[in-house]
């Protein structure tokens, strides 16, 4: 590519004319996890902070590179860091949640979305990731509320409206008639009063249908 179009050749002769430029540092950082250049990217970052002052947004970008390379323990000292400059954003709260889910800490990974929610508007993925990490067997009802939450505020969203669904089918499998919850079956119902999507498998469109010939012929379940 010509150099006059390349916008990575402008980044890059900025950083030379001011190498501690936060703002081409960040965009610089950014391009290289996009192309998959994590460890350039460490580096790059590691001896920017180095050089210059400390940057959250940069900690957060380490800590993101230190993910997608598998350095969990430097990841976490990382975020620790940019969260102690910047404990309100959301971009490193998220980050933070990634590094604590990859972890396989559940419990952590739930507070850092809990505490995103609390700061920030209601977000749908926020909602979706937290569904994602509920336990289907022992939370699952839960789990049924905050896709519910999550649908609501993102109507048009394919997976999240098929998750939902699915949580519910299970919901009714795992639980007898006589316990079940007459506003999850309501809620269920209304749902698709209209129709059963198509884009839905074969198998779950056939749970569906099944399932509500035996919602609609037992008064005990309305």
């Amino acid at each position: 590519m010509d150099p006059s179009y390349d916008p990575i050749y402008y980044l890059k002769r900025s950083l030379e004319l001011n190498p501690g430029n936060c703002h081409a540092a960040h965009l610089h950082a950014n391009y290289l996890i996009g192309e998959g250049s994590f460890r350039k990217a460490v580096h790059y970052l590691n001896q920017f902070l180095h050089n210059f002052e400390e940057q959250a947004l940069l900690r957060n970008l380490l800590a993101k590179a230190y993910l997608h390379l598998n350095k969990i323990e430097e990841a976490e000292e990382s975020i620790h860091i940019a969260l102690t400059h910047e404990p309100r954003s959301k971009e490193i709260l998220y980050t933070a949640f990634l590094i604590k889910r990859k972890k396989g800490d559940k419990f952590s990974a739930l507070h850092f979305l809990e505490r995103i929610l609390s700061l920030h508007e209601q977000s749908s993925e926020v909602l979706y990731e937290m569904a994602e990490l509920l336990d289907s067997n022992t939370e699952l009802v839960r789990k049924i509320n905050v896709l519910d939450i999550a649908y609501a505020s993102n109507p048009g969203n394919r997976k999240f409206f098929q998750k939902l669904i699915e949580c519910y089918l299970k919901y009714f499998d795992v639980t007898a008639n006589e316990d079940l919850d007459p506003q999850m079956i309501r809620s269920f119902s209304n749902h698709l009063d209209k129709e059963v999507p198509s884009y839905f498998p074969i198998q779950i469109r056939q749970k569906i249908t099944l399932r509500l010939k035996q919602i609609r012929s037992s008064s005990t379940l309305l």
